[in-house]
């Protein structure tokens, strides 16, 4: 299976999104699992079948602005015509001139064609701030992949005073900083890993100093370097740089954004750095509707840091949500409600995170494919063609996309919408799923979110008298050098049959890692 990383953008310090690199909440909090139903599942069949009907129809709107303004809001979050409004104008597709440098022939002419756009799009944001900051801004984004750093190195050469040709390779390498750190916290990255993200963070910070001065309007670049300074100087230093930024462009969302995430305690920050950029936001507020989604994240910042919550918490979440479409947001909802069993709520905040997000990035295709194309297949073909148009080509969708089709086609999911959804854990192809997505990823070299890192806790305490579970866990323990797979490990031992099929095989496979593990750990020092 493939994966694209997730790209570092100026709108992750908005939506706080697990991006590849940026020291952001990398999964939803933890929350309590409880097999008592809290109340029927048939109780929300109804919005379900209405909200799935309503997207699928959006779904087929052409133009991008107008089918994200059909987007129904999940069941209870309610959003002004406003503030939709204004979110739903930084889903635009890129303007047309950035298609049209990359496909030059010649990096002169690309040159060309950057700069006469972007100068175009900076003196229509100055004209109308509140509206058009974030056309320039999602331009710069477009930027925000490592991928990108050889058109804008190119650009850079042919447009030494450009300032958008710096912007663009300062989010180029920032993006590459990201991809270098990774998405954990710095205690669980490696100390190689994360002197080279500073190292490159450090660069792009440079390059976004310089685009600054060149153009002081420009605010993506001053939003960015927020973010660079957070990988590469420190926090101290992104605060300052923060709040310097949003107060020479109160209007911008993407600046305020990233000072907000800057101000974060968990990263280094403190409630009263936290508290003055609320008080910034408050004041002016009226200058982008869009502000009321980084309130909304701040008012939410204790739960989201939060060990571990419960019904009424999730109930503040949406009020909180109901500040502005938070993608990030609407997946911790998404979480909270499939972990506290609402498997139709789970769905559909899900789907409303997915089609509000700039980036949908693997989190959501990974969620997607345990939990939905098992239960409820026909709403993930619903969600995978929505996000195969967006990535074309993209193999990890196109896979999802063909597995979930073929279990509509098969009947799968169709005793469990029978039963109005009823069958949430007890559901042998939902453990079956998540036991196998467990053991995959665990088990692979790249670097995971601690949402995937630590699945098999989730498969333990949910089904502990499972061998399968304990299989899993062991395997992913060991894999990823945790301490402690051994007792897993043993435990399996213990529960497992050899005469059921393939169970052998498995005990044979335990036995022998814990073998080695005994020889290793009796070696005298030097020996190999």
């Amino acid at each position: 299976m493939t994966h694209r990383p997730i790209r570092i953008t100026l709108l992750a310090f908005a939506l706080a999104m697990p991006v590849t690199g940026c020291p952001q909440t990398q999964a939803s909090p933890q929350v309590p699992t409880t097999e008592a139903a809290r109340k029927p599942a048939q109780e929300n069949a109804g919005q379900y079948t209405k909200l799935l009907a309503r997207m699928q129809t959006a779904d087929a709107e052409q133009d991008a602005v107008r089918r994200c303004l059909d987007y129904p809001a999940p069941p209870g979050v309610k959003w002004t015509a406003e503030i939709i409004r204004a979110r739903c104008d930084l889903l635009a597709p890129a303007p047309t001139f950035i298609h049209d440098g990359a496909a030059a022939k010649a990096p002169a002419d690309a040159a060309a064609k950057f700069d006469a756009g972007f100068a175009a799009l900076m003196d229509e944001a100055h004209a109308s701030p509140a509206m058009k900051d974030g056309r320039i801004n999602r331009a710069v984004g477009v930027f925000s992949d490592g991928a990108a750093l050889p058109y804008a190195d190119k650009w850079v050469q042919h447009s030494p005073r450009s300032a958008f040709a710096h912007a663009a390779r300062g989010a180029s390498l920032l993006a590459k900083a990201g991809s270098t750190r990774g998405g954990a916290y710095a205690r669980q990255t490696e100390p190689a890993d994360l002197d080279t993200a500073a190292e490159q963070a450090q660069a792009a910070a440079e390059e976004l100093r310089q685009a600054y001065e060149l153009e002081p309007r420009l605010s993506a670049a001053c939003a960015l370097r927020t973010t660079a300074l957070m990988l590469s100087d420190g926090n101290a230093s992104a605060i300052a740089q923060g709040r310097t930024c949003a107060r020479a462009h109160p209007e911008s969302y993407f600046a305020s954004a990233a000072w907000g995430s800057a101000a974060e305690p968990r990263w280094g920050g403190s409630q009263e750095e936290l508290d003055e950029v609320m008080r910034f936001l408050e004041a002016n507020r009226a200058k982008n509707p869009l502000h009321g989604t980084v309130v909304g994240k701040i008012k939410a910042y204790d739960l989201l840091v939060a060990g571990a919550i419960g019904e009424e918490d999730v109930r503040r979440l949406e009020q909180y949500a109901s500040h502005g479409p938070s993608s990030y947001l609407l997946n911790v909802i998404s979480t909270a409600w499939g972990e506290l069993g609402e498997r139709e709520l789970w769905m559909a905040y899900l789907s409303s995170a997915v089609r509000f997000d700039f980036d949908p990035g693997d989190t959501y295709r990974n969620m997607r494919a345990q939990f939905n194309i098992v239960a409820r297949p026909e709403w993930a073909v619903i969600d995978y063609r929505f996000l195969k148009e967006k990535y074309k080509g993209d193999p990890a969708i196109e896979g999802f996309l063909s597995q979930a089709e073929q279990n509509v086609r098969d009947g799968t999911g169709v005793a469990y919408a029978k039963s109005g959804g009823v069958r949430y854990k007890g559901d042998h192809q939902y453990k079956a799923i998540l036991m196998s997505e467990c053991l995959s990823f665990g088990t692979s070299d790249r670097k995971l979110e601690p949402v995937m890192e630590n699945c098999s806790d989730r498969l333990v305490a949910e089904w502990p008298d499972d061998p399968g579970a304990w299989f899993v866990r062991a395997r992913v323990q060991q894999h990823r050098g945790h301490a402690g797979w051994q007792e897993a490990a043993r435990r399996y031992l213990a529960m497992a049959d050899a005469t059921v099929a393939g169970e052998a095989e498995r005990i044979g496979l335990v036995t022998t890692l814990l073998e080695q593990s005994a020889g290793a750990q009796s070696q005298p020092p030097g020996q190999p």
